[in-house]
């Protein structure tokens, strides 16, 4: 038995050209084959991805299933998070790392933001299962999910209104095959890093939440990425200031060591080190302290607090707009961008525009 993970991207598409409905229509085995067709397959040691003809894209993190039985057998165990959930919890880290490189791959083949980065929840990602090659059984997918699945069948479409105008049709784009190659080698240089694949969910989920115009949530978001990868460049500087003093001792012994990475060293401190030592570029730096600024505005409710605090003046004075704006997520996302860059050597690609729908 084979089992994959599959999920839809919010905004549905063609993997390849789009299929002839006209001449399917008329056959519903034919219609069914032809949308669930595997147009695309990619394997290698870490990975297996498969993009259908209607979108659905299809994986296994060979890593997190060699240890699918080992969850299942800690089931029972007292374990802060409860095996099962956290199964679930890192596939999905790997499902958002694919659709942000998806989305990504897109920008760079066809410069086209098509991909709203919606973040994939439990229930939207499902389990289906082959026998021989042969379909076998699958999960009960949820929302946009369950709609765009059970579009894989003409008795889910409506007979008073011609299948052409239904919108999990007529919406579908298609999408290129350059695409999809280099989604994969993309994802393939981070694969095998979970701390990366984690970061690179955050990062998709940073930008649902740009894309849905919460502007606040998602410089919070960018900011925990930012933050990791200042830590992971500090400890990297401090590991190459290691050295043996004499046969006994460290350079950084462990009172150093719990000094140089506790409380004390602020992220300011740090990305002030790490750009005069050239490990930072200067304007990455200034980006840094501008989103660092924003990021305390949003967390501590700053500008909500001066509003309250100035219902006790007599004459309230004209404040500083703190407000969290398009540009200070912009900005987190070059920094973001920049680090992915120099640490995986990943060209991350991201739309800084949006669509909405004015009320």
């Amino acid at each position: 038995m084979e089992t994959y993970i599959c999920f839809y991207t919010t905004k549905p598409f063609w993997t390849g050209e789009k299929p002839d409905i006209e001449s399917l229509i008329s056959n519903a085995d034919a219609f069914t084959k032809s949308l669930s067709e595997k147009t695309i397959e990619y394997e290698n040691d870490s990975i297996y991805l498969a993009f259908c003809k209607d979108g659905l894209v299809m994986t296994r993190i060979k890593e997190l299933e060699s240890r699918r039985d080992e969850f299942k057998a800690q089931n029972g165990k007292e374990e802060p998070i409860p095996p099962a959930i956290q199964f679930t919890s890192e596939y999905l880290n790997y499902l958002n790392a694919i659709q942000v490189i998806l989305s990504s791959s897109l920008l760079k083949v066809d410069n086209f933001a098509y991909f709203k980065n919606s973040s994939i929840r439990s229930g939207e990602a499902f389990t289906m299962s082959f026998k021989d090659g042969k379909f076998n059984s699958s999960g009960v997918p949820d929302n946009l999910t369950e709609s765009f699945y059970s579009g894989r069948y003409l008795s889910q479409y409506n007979r008073n209104y011609p299948i052409q105008i239904d919108k999990r049709i007529t919406f579908r784009r298609a999408i290129k095959e350059e695409v999809f190659r280099t989604c994969y080698d993309d994802l393939n240089l981070i694969i095998d890093d979970t701390e990366a694949i984690q970061m690179l969910s955050q990062v998709n989920s940073a930008l649902s939440e740009y894309h849905n115009l919460n502007f606040r949530q998602s410089l919070v978001q960018s900011w925990f990425v930012i933050e990791y990868y200042i830590n992971k460049k500090w400890i990297e500087f401090l590991y190459s200031k290691q050295a043996k003093i004499d046969t006994d001792k460290n350079r950084i012994d462990s009172t150093r060591r719990d000094f140089l990475t506790g409380r004390d060293m602020t992220s300011s401190i740090l990305s002030n080190i790490l750009e005069l030592n050239d490990l930072i570029d200067y304007d990455i730096f200034e980006k840094i302290n501008t989103v660092r600024g924003k990021r305390n505005v949003a967390v501590h409710n700053l500008d909500l607090i001066e509003r309250l605090a100035d219902k006790m003046k007599s004459k309230p004075g004209k404040k500083k707009d703190k407000r969290i704006s398009t540009d200070d997520c912009w900005d987190a996302f070059l920094v973001i961008k920049d680090f992915f860059k120099t640490e995986y050597n990943l060209d991350l690609k991201m739309s800084g525009g949006f669509s909405y729908s004015t009320l």
